[in-house]
């Protein structure tokens, strides 16, 4: 794996995502809840998929359920053996009941709730930011909410209690949230099936904490002991990367530079927290991204306008 990739890879298990990146595979939350809304204008149904990945010491299991219009028809399972993979989007639970990629759905929950559908012509997110705007790239939140498939195409199979449905053109809709355990307010409104096949509408919000980062009155910021940190760190951080400049061979001084400023932001950014009284390897975490985002800004608004440091 790239250094890029390690450090995407790192970063998102903060819950945060990195601009244009793909949050649908499973940034190793506590919960990671997945929706789909197909409806077919022309029958006036709409089907409802949802499954929550929940992580548990003794394995994770899965929430699943399946909900139609007309009828009011809801099922609902508690699955084993969930599994929500990092690296792709691919969501399984039980011993084939649910899985799910970003082409098809599959969920068997018993004789009278079962959903094969395959999904098409995808219309994707598409903004640098996630659905949160900025809060997508802020770690250690406590939820992430994201849209990433705003319309389609899905066909297949569904049976809902006594009805069968046989979809060849529904309109499907997709989204994801991830983080700690859902807000204590929360609101939400999705629609689509209108009369223009390019309008969908979805938005959600709430009240969010920033709990995993130990934020609370026992771990409260102690100004005086931060600001004598952060002096410090300007002195020592801004010293050891030029000396790696100076060290390092002309091959790999630019690599050296730029993992030597990581590596002081992080070892600045634990010492800050422990003179401060900040979980440790949280802020460690956190000033490291930051640092390597904004270098990363940095060099791209250089390379934009063509100028290059030397």
């Amino acid at each position: 794996m790239t250094l890029l990739g390690r450090l995407d890879e790192v970063y998102r298990r903060t819950g945060a995502n990195l601009p244009l990146g793909d949050p649908r595979p499973s940034h190793g939350a506590e919960m990671e809840g997945y929706f789909w809304r197909v409806t077919d204008v022309a029958a006036g149904r709409v089907l409802v998929v949802l499954c929550s990945v929940n992580s548990y010491p003794d394995g994770d299991w899965a929430t699943v359920a399946v909900a139609a219009h007309p009828g009011g028809f809801v099922r609902s399972a508690v699955l084993d053996g969930a599994h929500a993979s990092s690296d792709r989007f691919l969501v399984t639970a039980g011993d084939g009941s649910f899985t799910a990629t970003g082409t098809a759905v599959h969920v068997d929950l018993g004789g009278d709730a079962r959903v094969d559908l395959e999904l098409g012509r995808p219309v994707l997110w598409p903004l640098v930011l996630g659905g949160g705007g900025l809060f997508s790239a802020l770690p250690f939140l406590g939820q992430y909410w994201h849209p990433h498939l705003l319309g389609g195409g899905a066909a297949g199979s569904v049976r809902v209690g006594d009805q069968a449905w046989e979809l060849t053109d529904g309109e499907v809709y997709a989204e994801k949230n991830w983080g700690a355990g859902f807000p204590e307010r929360w609101w939400w409104g999705q629609a689509q099936g209108f009369d223009r096949p390019d309008v969908c509408v979805a938005f959600g919000g709430g009240r969010l904490t920033a709990g995993a980062l130990g934020l609370s009155e026992s771990t409260r910021a102690r100004p005086v002991q931060a600001a004598l940190s952060s002096a410090a760190s300007f002195v020592i951080g801004g010293s050891l990367p030029l000396v790696a400049l100076v060290m390092a061979p002309a091959s790999v001084r630019t690599a050296t530079v730029v993992l030597t400023a990581i590596v002081a932001l992080m070892g600045l950014g634990l010492a800050g927290a422990k003179a401060g009284g900040a979980p440790v390897w949280r802020a460690a975490v956190r000033v490291g991204i930051g640092g390597s985002l904004a270098m990363a800004a940095t060099a791209g608004v250089g390379h934009l306008f063509g100028v290059v440091a030397g």
